[in-house]
């Protein structure tokens, strides 16, 4: 059975579907934008603008989160809450106060 993945931000993270896309052992299941241009890119997979709507209705397993760095601190710790693993690409704080 395929992990069900989703990636959120879809400038670099377009790269990450496709990689997930190649992979068998992965299904995306959905991404995430606040740009609904970028989500009709995307067909045959469920798009939203909303994260923790995603984490609701798709239930992913796996999320890749490619969002600009200052979000990926509140949506890995959403994912994670969620019961996702969570592929982050850059640091997820940026001092030592939020580590």
């Amino acid at each position: 059975m395929p992990l069900r993945c989703a990636v959120a931000g879809l400038n670099r993270g377009a790269g990450f579907v496709q990689r997930l896309q190649a992979n068998a052992h992965c299904e995306v299941v959905a991404v995430c934008d606040a740009r609904p241009a970028k989500l009709a890119e995307y067909t045959g997979i469920e798009g939203y603008t909303d994260f923790q709507q995603m984490l609701d209705h798709a239930r992913p397993d796996v999320v890749a989160i490619i969002t600009p760095g200052p979000t990926h601190a509140p949506l890995t710790l959403a994912a994670l809450e969620a019961g996702a693993h969570v592929l982050c690409e850059t640091p997820n704080v940026y001092s030592a106060a939020e580590a």
